[in-house]
């Protein structure tokens, strides 16, 4: 925040938070709030789940410098009912709280299949898929079995619908993030979000695709067995 030309407002948008929540977000950065209470009313806990620390000292950064606080990602009511029962079963009310959406895109189409291959095996490929709940496919980390009592309307969830919901979270965090900078002429977007959705095709492509043509992606890479010279090899940001 402190590089950015004097006078440009600033929006920090973070995938930690849903959007359901951007009125506790801008009660924090209002002060009126501590971070205790933002945890504590966004869920934190349960929807997102890791350590505070590695996010607050960003998050006081952006706080520090006037920045609006967004929350991007979808609901996590809406993507776990999109991935139990399809697009198709959400009511108009639903709907409304989904973006415009491109599920055709090839590359990124291939990238979730690679992913998906990568945690379950050939089962990415056919009308079956590996039990990915809806806030574990971007994190990279095949879940443990729930302990829950079985949904007697749960069905394995098919490709289709968890590349549904990956694909809500990305048009989601573009379409949030877009929105904010069409009313903020002058104003620069950072967004705090994980490497599955950072990728040109995910979330870069979709702010393009809203007319933000100027649009930088980082991702760290830890090159313990060459992934800096795969990545440069085959850059995606």
């Amino acid at each position: 925040a402190k590089d950015l030309p004097a006078g440009r407002q600033i929006a920090l948008g973070m995938e930690m938070f849903q959007r359901p929540f951007q009125g506790v977000l801008e009660d924090y950065a209002a002060k009126r709030i501590d971070a205790a209470a933002l945890r504590s009313r966004t869920g934190w806990e349960e929807r997102w789940g890791y350590d505070w620390g590695f996010y607050a000292e960003t998050i006081e950064a952006a706080v520090g410098a006037g920045a609006h606080l967004l929350a991007l990602n979808a609901s996590r009511e809406l993507t776990k009912k999109v991935v139990r029962k399809g697009l198709e079963s959400l009511t108009p009310e639903e709907k409304a709280q989904v973006p415009e959406l491109n599920l055709t895109d090839k590359e990124h189409r291939a990238w979730f299949d690679s992913l998906m291959e990568g945690m379950g095996g050939t089962g990415a490929h056919s009308t079956k898929a590996p039990a990915v709940p809806d806030d574990d496919a971007h994190k990279g980390v095949k879940p443990a079995p729930s302990s829950s009592p079985p949904d007697e309307d749960a069905t394995m969830p098919s490709a289709e619908r968890i590349y549904a919901v990956q694909v809500i979270w990305d048009e989601s965090m573009a379409d949030g993030t877009a929105k904010w900078l069409a009313s903020t002429p002058s104003g620069h977007a950072v967004i705090l979000a994980g490497n599955g959705h950072c990728h040109d095709s995910a979330i870069v492509n979709r702010l393009k695709r809203r007319g933000i043509t100027d649009v930088i992606s980082v991702r760290p890479v830890v090159d313990t067995e060459g992934q800096v010279a795969e990545s440069l090899a085959k850059p995606v940001n």
